[in-house]
């Protein structure tokens, strides 16, 4: 989910065993990408609330009627 997760994460097919295998084997060989993926992930979190959802859902059902 690239709208959520941006950048602050790795991305895999999650049908995919070798692709979650090589994404797991990766990141127990680079901490220092565990580490920065971590940062990245407290950085994206604090993008979305649930008054800016409230807000985006009520626009949306606006521009509806």
């Amino acid at each position: 989910m690239p709208g959520v997760v941006g950048d602050a994460g790795i991305y895999f097919d999650p049908l995919n065993t070798e692709e979650i295998i090589d994404a797991m084997d990766y990141l127990i060989k680079h901490s220092d990408t565990v580490t920065e993926l971590c940062n990245r992930g407290l950085n994206r979190v604090s993008q979305f609330s649930w008054e800016r959802t409230a807000s985006a859902t009520y626009r949306a059902y606006r521009s509806l009627l």
